[in-house]
């Protein structure tokens, strides 16, 4: 691992993670764990949340990507920076997807609950068009 490089990245997240705990090529930030190899930044961290594998996270069940694939909503898996790693990512890009996947989730959630809403009570699809779009955009 290149010690110069994993130091410098400890030294800009405890700026903003001043809880941050470094021990024997592992970092912990709250319920977040990254594991490092010997070959980082060439190879990716295994990254966990809540001792529960990222990448597992990321994946929704099956049925719910089906819907998402008809919303146009891409595998998140599939576009996380650990599937498509290369040495000028860092914990904090991995972090700010972190941010960003809990936020798309909770809007999916919000997207799947109101076809439900639509399907019963909904007809005019400019509203729905309308409200889509803003849980897209925020």
């Amino acid at each position: 691992m290149s010690d110069r490089r994993i130091k410098k990245e400890i030294e800009e997240l405890k700026k903003i993670y001043p809880e941050l705990d470094y021990n024997n090529k592992t970092i912990i930030i709250n319920n977040k764990k990254f594991i490092f190899d010997s070959n980082y930044p060439f190879n990716k961290p295994q990254v966990f949340i809540n001792e529960i594998k990222y990448l597992n996270l990321v994946k929704p069940p099956v049925k719910i990507q089906k819907i998402l694939d008809k919303k146009g909503y891409n595998c998140l898996c599939c576009n996380s920076i650990l599937c498509n790693w290369n040495v000028t990512n860092k914990i904090e890009n991995i972090l700010d997807e972190i941010k960003y996947f809990n936020k798309t989730k909770t809007n999916i959630k919000y997207i799947l609950i109101l076809d439900e809403l639509f399907q019963k009570y909904l007809k005019i699809d400019e509203i729905k068009i309308m409200i889509y779009n803003f849980l897209i955009d925020n």
